[in-house]
């Protein structure tokens, strides 16, 4: 092995995947040619003489946030190579047997950014330590950072990275960021807006949990996975949720229990709504499902129990579970359908359930904004 070398957390071998969770013994040694190794988090064990003689080995980032079981041999050759391991954790590593011997335990920091390498290319953003509440005022997250002369992706902001940062006014979020991690932005409570930039994949379980005093949310994201749980909880003052007309799908659980929420206005290429995903918006008065919408998921808009109209404009009524909505929507909200459609909803499975359903009239060429004015048997 020669320059740097990245372990893979998993390899698949005959279509099986595997754990890499040891390094064997004299796995690297008298890799002269090796300067820098990466070390995944799933390593349990690095065997005797596993790098003897990488006389070139300038850095190890061992990403364990457990101290892996090593010997007085490990790195026999090594203990003046820089060693880079989690935010949080030097003072485990300088505490542990063997690896206190080594001279220097760096953080990654760059322009008072605390980073944790992901991938062989890529570096999620962190936290300074344990005490948290690391980063206040404005904050602009670069969509690269260069460390040790090499360049990375800015891709990810890691768990708890802004937790309890109770003075953070603004946080911009690059494009290049792919993930947010559980309780990432928890008790920013100077926070007043966010952004969601579009190549948002994955957002994980109450990453803005008790942000008192966020007001709105712009949402870009094209292309986010659903979520298991709400992930703004505790935010009781949000005024709005602006998303971007790109926006073909509303992850579940996205505004559950945002009671505060007046108002939805959906972007006009939307095609589902998640599960719970409006769950628990008590200030909703109206909603207007968008005319390319195919499925709404269960208990989408279950507990929203003041709404008093619900327009729907796609001509084909899209899928609905039966507790979608609540049974008192059911039974006391307008449904308003597409002129000559009442058939369409009639007969089909849960949009039934609706008591008070009316037709559009069917008028064209009329300029309204229909979240404010519909257009009910012939009358404007």
């Amino acid at each position: 092995y020669t320059g740097k070398v990245v372990i893979p957390e998993s390899v698949t071998y005959n279509g099986t995947v595997y754990n890499v969770t040891t390094i064997g013994a004299h796995a690297f040694r008298d890799c002269k040619g090796l300067t820098e190794i990466v070390i995944p988090n799933t390593i349990t064990t690095i065997g005797n003489y596993a790098f003897k003689g990488c006389t070139n080995l300038a850095t190890i980032r061992c990403n364990a946030t457990k101290t892996p079981t090593i010997s007085a041999y490990t790195f026999s050759d090594n203990y003046n190579a820089t060693l880079y391991v989690p935010i949080g954790y030097e003072e485990v590593y300088r505490a542990a047997k063997v690896w206190k011997n080594f001279v220097l335990i760096n953080k990654n920091i760059v322009d008072g950014i605390y980073y944790m390498l992901s991938t062989e290319t890529d570096v999620k953003v962190t936290y300074k330590d344990t005490n948290y509440n690391s980063y206040s005022g404005d904050v602009t997250l670069p969509d690269s950072v260069i460390m040790d002369n090499v360049t990375y992706n800015v891709a990810g902001i890691a768990e708890r990275a802004f937790y309890k940062c109770n003075n953070l006014n603004s946080i911009e979020i690059p494009t290049s960021v792919e993930s947010i991690g559980t309780e990432a932005f928890r008790n920013c409570t100077s926070l007043t807006f966010i952004k969601i930039p579009s190549n948002i994949v994955t957002i994980e379980t109450d990453v803005f949990a008790d942000c008192t005093a966020l007001l709105t949310i712009e949402w870009n994201a094209t292309n986010c996975n659903d979520m298991s749980k709400a992930v703004f909880v505790g935010c009781n003052v949000i005024e709005g949720i602006n998303f971007s007309e790109n926006v073909e799908h509303i992850p579940s659980y996205l505004c559950a229990g945002l009671t505060t929420l007046p108002l939805i206005k959906f972007p006009e290429n939307l095609i589902s709504i998640g599960d719970a995903s409006f769950k628990g918006c008590n200030g909703l008065r109206s909603i207007v499902i968008p005319e390319n919408v195919t499925s709404i998921g269960y208990e989408a808009f279950d507990g929203c129990e003041n709404i008093k109209t619900i327009t729907s404009l796609p001509l084909n009524a899209p899928l609905i579970k039966s507790n979608t909505f609540s049974s008192d929507t059911y039974d006391n909200t307008q449904l308003i359908v597409p002129y000559d459609c009442l058939e369409e909803y009639a007969n089909a499975p849960y949009w039934n359930y609706f008591q008070n359903v009316e037709e559009s009239s069917g008028i064209e060429g009329t300029n309204i904004d229909t979240q404010k004015i519909y257009t009910v048997n012939g009358t404007i």
